[in-house]
């Protein structure tokens, strides 16, 4: 069972490390605007990014039904 905890912990700190990149992308993009000459359309950017978090977020929901 110590593995089993292990497992999930590990996972959820890597879905947490992606959230936290995703957001940082987004942050950055909001306030400074760095990037947008290399992705002129912003705003499809950041809803990209947006999805991403979700996506990590959805994957840490799904970890609370194996606990």
């Amino acid at each position: 069972m110590p593995k089993r905890k292990e497992y999930i912990n590990v996972l959820r700190e890597g879905y947490d490390a992606k959230i936290a990149w995703h957001a940082m992308n987004v942050n950055i993009l909001i306030d400074q605007g760095v990037g947008v000459a290399d992705h002129p359309n912003s705003m499809e950017t950041i809803q990209k990014e947006l999805e991403r978090i979700a996506y990590y977020q959805d994957l840490k929901n799904a970890l609370k039904i194996i606990q």
